[in-house]
């Protein structure tokens, strides 16, 4: 397991450099827009570069809990299984989440960070729809800067290989039904039988309240609905709870899916963290700012 999903990421890169269709790749399911960035994680030899970028990711994950985490316990969500996991494969999460800590700032630096989210569609489903219903309601400047920067980031690609985006698509539809069972939340209820129809509208349902509610609970919320992401995913939740009430949860969690050899049960972690989040806004109604609470 150690460094599987940046081993992907550096013979994504290394595709790209030979001239290889990146989507030959077994597991690239990046959009194109990733490309530039995997490029350059593959500069290095493997070794070096996944080194490299668990530096990175162990930095990030810490300023992230300076800003994101008010509890002095902030350091226990290193055992955080999403956390562990990312930190141990190499995937982009904990990346995403330390430039979401900069959407707040609106702005120039808010309209790159979140064009840079978006090159994880999983991360921007989580981490930008509240702070673009905000934007809306107080600040269009800023969503307009967003709306150029994600769309200049996302048709350079297009300019220089148009037909990496129906590969992109290709290798993505491949994908998608085993992932919706594998989802963090509502979604993994497929793998019961129940129709994913009346879980999208259920997810709907959920993904609208959590947008009127504070940006931690919106975050639960997105990851409850989130139809294609994978439980690791559940990193977005650092600071959500605090961390001596989610960390057993999601040990727990983790454990039963381990020993039942099924992801079900991993939807526990998003599904508690929103149950508490909604819970403290009815006891303590939040009085901070809206870009900040």
């Amino acid at each position: 397991m150690l460094g599987k999903d940046f081993f992907v990421y550096w013979q994504i890169g290394r595709a790209v450099w030979s001239g290889v269709n990146p989507y030959s790749v077994p597991e690239s399911l990046y959009p194109p827009a990733a490309l530039a960035l995997f490029a350059v994680m593959s500069l290095p030899p493997f070794t070096i570069a996944f080194a490299t970028w668990t530096g990175i990711n162990v930095a990030a994950f810490a300023h992230s809990l300076t800003r994101l985490v008010s509890e002095r316990r902030r350091l226990l969500w290193f055992a955080f299984p999403p956390a562990l996991f990312v930190l141990l494969t190499g995937q982009l999460d904990l990346l995403m989440l330390w430039a979401s800590t900069f959407l707040a700032r609106g702005g120039y630096p808010a309209a790159v960070v979140a064009a840079v989210i978006t090159m994880k569609p999983q991360a921007a489903f989580v981490l930008l729809p509240w702070y673009v219903l905000q934007w809306w309601k107080a600040d269009r400047n800023t969503l307009w800067k967003v709306a150029a920067f994600t769309a200049i980031l996302h048709l350079i690609p297009l300019a220089v290989s148009p037909g990496l985006y129906s590969d992109w698509i290709s290798s993505v539809r491949a994908q998608s039904a085993w992932r919706l069972e594998a989802s963090p939340g509502l979604f993994a209820l497929t793998s019961f039988g129940l129709p994913w129809p009346l879980i999208a509208l259920l997810a709907a349902f959920v993904t609208l309240y959590g947008l009127t509610r504070t940006r931690q609970t919106s975050y639960a919320a997105q990851l409850c609905s989130l139809p294609m992401g994978l439980w690791y995913e559940s990193v977005f939740l650092a600071g959500v709870t605090p961390a001596l009430l989610i960390l057993p949860v999601a040990w727990l969690a983790f454990a039963a899916a381990a020993l039942l050899r099924v992801s079900w049960p991993l939807a526990a972690v998003p599904i508690a963290a929103l149950v508490w989040r909604l819970k403290e806004e009815r006891r303590t109604p939040p009085v901070t700012a809206p870009l900040t609470s």
